[in-house]
């Protein structure tokens, strides 16, 4: 069984992420997949200026960021995550 959490950066989020904890030290079978989502919609006018590469830099430091307090709560516990970056843009 996989569990997919999204995350934000919130208290909110690392509470299901402490949940999620729970939930793998007592089913070792089961495997988490962080996931982070920024819509870029408002930002088509910056990639016009800045360009694609910058936009999208700059969404991947937010996931990274907002993922990495997940990431430490999941390696104090013990639980391998999987970490998976897709940007998909507007443009």
């Amino acid at each position: 069984m996989k569990i997919l959490a999204p995350v934000d950066g919130s208290k909110t989020s690392l509470k299901a992420i402490k949940q999620a904890c729970s939930l793998l030290a007592a089913a070792p079978q089961l495997s988490v997949t962080l996931m982070s989502v920024h819509d870029d919609i408002a930002l088509k006018h910056a990639r016009s200026i800045v360009g694609s590469k910058a936009v999208d830099s700059y969404l991947r430091e937010l996931s990274d960021k907002d993922l990495a307090g997940a990431r430490k709560l999941l390696d104090k516990a013990g639980v391998e995550d999987r970490k998976s970056t897709r940007l998909n843009s507007s443009h």
